[in-house]
């Protein structure tokens, strides 16, 4: 059951943590609390947008 679940979780590529994901009408992102990686996902759109301060 713990395979099933690690399929279905987003993972940081950065430091591995689990991401933290919040919704709108608009838009969802999904943001790392321990480092500064952030990615907006626009449906409407088909647009993904990934914040690195990194790269």
């Amino acid at each position: 059951m713990n395979k099933l679940k690690s399929l279905f979780e987003h993972k940081c590529p950065k430091c591995g943590g689990t991401l933290t994901a919040s919704y709108d009408s608009i838009s969802s992102s999904k943001s790392c609390p321990a480092c500064s990686y952030k990615e907006e996902i626009h449906a409407a759109l088909g647009v993904r947008i990934i914040h690195d301060p990194a790269k």
